[in-house]
């Protein structure tokens, strides 16, 4: 990572994790502190830059079409995401997050609360 690499070793995992959402693509609940997420950055940009490879540009690429039977498709996990995003935006207004911050709760513990809490919102009978 750099002879200029301080991060206090606490903060790896999330530094880790944060790096993989940025590869992946993935939406996280609690947001990074703001030099986690640019450490983040940084090193993501340099994973994709090392592991990148050369498109050939010329290379003739016909589509490929398949049909299928929309009737027959089966979706094991079909989830949605709707209730979720209410609540965690509810859950940002409130500022809920950063009051369970102030009362002493690590990032981990802020993260299983706001699970709890939004499966409780959610799933009432949970």
């Amino acid at each position: 990572m750099g002879v200029d690499f301080d991060l206090p070793k606490e903060e790896w995992k999330d530094l880790a994790n944060c790096i993989e959402e940025i590869l992946t693509g993935q939406k996280h609940l609690i947001d990074y502190p703001g030099e986690i997420r640019k450490l983040a950055g940084r090193y993501a940009r340099k994973i994709i830059r090392e592991q990148a490879s050369i498109v050939d540009e010329g290379k003739d690429t016909a589509p490929s079409y398949a049909t299928i039977d929309v009737n027959s498709v089966d979706n094991e996990e079909a989830r949605t995401v709707g209730a979720e995003y209410v609540v965690y935006e509810t859950i940002k207004e409130l500022q809920i997050d950063q009051k369970l911050g102030e009362l002493g709760f690590n990032r981990d513990q802020v993260a299983a609360t706001l699970g709890v809490i939004a499966g409780r919102i959610i799933y009432r009978c949970a």
